[in-house]
């Protein structure tokens, strides 16, 4: 696939960069499974490991090349010859080398911006640049003087490298500042492929990601769930979504695959999915409020901006606890084949709402038919329907 400035395309790296979040390790056929989901979700590349970590991840990363995905697959590297001359070897359609930018990275590793002139001239030389497709990593980009920043591209892209990354590799960034960077990259340097690597730490990687696509950059990094190093990166599932709803881009094959792939990441992975996670976590289609339910029942669009249909996520639930309403009771009992008058209704969402307080939680189903039963002969009138 070409890069170019129109097409907004979503670069996956939870395979390295996901399972670079302390204490994640995943097997071959975990990465197999999230392989195959990711190319029915429609990503545009996966990023799938680092060769240098050893041989076991270098027969996986050509055991997944073989596979022949419908998706361009790269492999990260350092900015060091044996590192790219692995990725090379393997046979990745792109090659991630990763330059550390910032003042404060490279003094931590006694380390500073002639160095890192004189180590694209090295790679230069050898013509690490133009003999594959290759993707420079602007690592911490977002703490780099920005004119060292937009010369060092400008020499890269001049080198022959087809794309920069350019990483909040502590997320630091809020999203004007985010759009203030992207844009002059995007204005300022002949460089075509911009990809935007945000980390999550200040809860902004959605978006700083948004935010750089409405500056120019046309590939964003993302994982599955969000994971990674710390607080994580831009999640996958969501920025589609996103794209979709606060965009209106089109983007990917088959959203509906997002609710299992999330789950399938948070299984192989050990990392439980917060029930208030955007997109797929448990809370994010189920309703209580009595005023939104009434309103649900009418227009679905009133209070539910995505249909759970488009992750996969099944159907908008319905909770019955203090905040509900009769709109809500007289449903679930509806969908029980469970008749009951207006005026038992009253009845039973007062007791609802008590034992819901007492017990601090929205009630089970089994609980609120037990109420139901368990009504007063003088509230109940004439009952119908079965049990």
């Amino acid at each position: 696939m070409e890069p170019g400035k129109n097409r907004i395309r979503i670069a996956d790296t939870t395979l390295r960069d996901g399972e670079q979040a302390p204490g994640v390790v995943f097997s071959f056929r975990d990465k197999v499974n999230i392989a195959l989901m990711l190319e029915q979700l429609g990503v545009d590349e996966v990023e799938i490991g680092t060769p240098a970590i050893g041989p076991q991840e270098r027969q996986d990363i050509a055991r997944l090349i073989a596979m022949d995905f419908d998706f361009d697959i790269s492999c990260w590297c350092r900015a060091v010859e044996t590192d790219i001359d692995e990725c090379i070897a393997l046979g990745a359609d792109i090659i991630n080398i990763s330059l550390p930018v910032s003042d404060i990275l490279l003094g931590s590793m006694n380390k500073d911006r002639n160095w890192l002139m004189k180590l694209v001239d090295r790679l230069t030389a050898r013509q690490y640049f133009t003999l594959n497709k290759v993707s420079i990593g602007l690592q911490d980009a977002s703490r780099a003087d920005i004119n060292f920043l937009l010369h060092l591209t400008d020499t890269i892209h001049a080198n022959g490298a087809f794309r920069v990354r350019f990483a909040d590799t502590v997320g630091v960034l809020h999203p004007m500042r985010t759009f203030q960077l992207i844009s002059r990259l995007r204005n300022e340097t002949g460089i075509e492929a911009i990809e935007f690597h945000g980390h999550n730490d200040l809860g902004m990687a959605m978006g700083n990601s948004i935010a750089a696509v409405e500056a120019g950059a046309n590939y964003i990094s993302t994982t599955v769930n969000g994971l990674g190093e710390r607080a994580g990166n831009c999640a996958t599932e969501e920025i589609y979504f996103a794209l979709k709803h606060a965009m209106n881009l089109e983007c990917g094959k088959d959203l509906t695959v997002a609710n299992d792939l999330s789950r399938v990441v948070a299984a192989a992975s050990k990392r439980l999915i917060p029930a208030n996670k955007p997109v797929t976590g448990s809370m994010v289609y189920k309703h209580e409020s009595g005023i939104h339910v009434d309103c649900l029942k009418r227009n679905r669009n009133s209070y539910q901006l995505i249909d759970p249909s488009e992750s996969g996520a099944g159907t908008i639930e319905f909770v019955i606890g203090k905040h509900s309403g009769s709109s809500a009771l007289k449903s679930f009992f509806n969908s029980r084949n469970i008749i009951v008058s207006d005026a038992e209704l009253i009845d039973i969402l007062a007791a609802v709402k008590e034992l819901s307080v007492k017990l601090g939680r929205s009630l089970k189903s089994s609980e609120v038919i037990n109420i139901y039963r368990t009504m007063p002969p003088s509230a109940v009138n004439d009952r119908g329907g079965n049990l």
